[in-house]
């Protein structure tokens, strides 16, 4: 009895440690950029197939700047190392979180294109009214690319030669 007391005391404990660690996990990083709001105009609002391109874009720009956020602050570390200094276990994180992020990036951008094939077969609808409206939009959503490409310029110095040979695995991590 005892003995199942115990148990099922550390696996409670264990529960609430692991709960609370997640919750932190989940909290956006105090540097991240807030959100992208798109207030959808009055001029649109009665529009579904804008309604949804705004909404489903929104959506997509909120993911990939949270993912490129997350990205930095997983190979923070090593960004400002060359290439020669990383050792082969730092190589292979940071693959692996380009990887990850790469995987996650390319249904963002199935979405978005998605929606620019969209905007384009639309537009052509649009009252002269309606298109300025959604210029505007369109314009939040373009400063929204311009912020996130001026946070993270220093991630384009990034060079990991795709051809160069990985160096055998040390023993210890094999």
């Amino acid at each position: 009895m005892k003995k199942l007391l115990h148990i099922t005391l550390a696996l409670s404990i264990a529960a609430l440690l692991g709960a609370c660690s997640t919750s932190q996990n989940n909290q956006p990083d105090p540097d991240y950029l807030p959100e992208l709001k798109a207030e959808i105009p009055a001029e649109l609002q009665d529009n579904p197939e804008v309604v949804e391109y705004i909404e489903t874009t929104t959506e997509a720009l909120n993911e990939l700047s949270i993912n490129l956020e997350d990205l930095f602050v997983k190979i923070e570390p090593y960004v400002h190392k060359d290439e020669s200094e990383l050792s082969t276990m730092e190589k292979l994180k940071m693959s692996k979180h380009v990887l990850a992020f790469t995987a996650q990036m390319a249904k963002v951008g199935a979405r978005m294109a998605t929606m620019k094939q969209t905007y384009h077969m639309m537009s052509d609808d649009l009252t002269e009214e309606e298109q300025q409206a959604l210029d505007v939009i369109n314009e939040t959503f373009e400063k929204r690319i311009r912020e996130l490409d001026k946070k993270y310029e220093n991630l384009d110095n990034i060079h990991m030669d795709p051809d160069e040979e990985m160096p055998e695995p040390d023993s210890a991590m094999v």
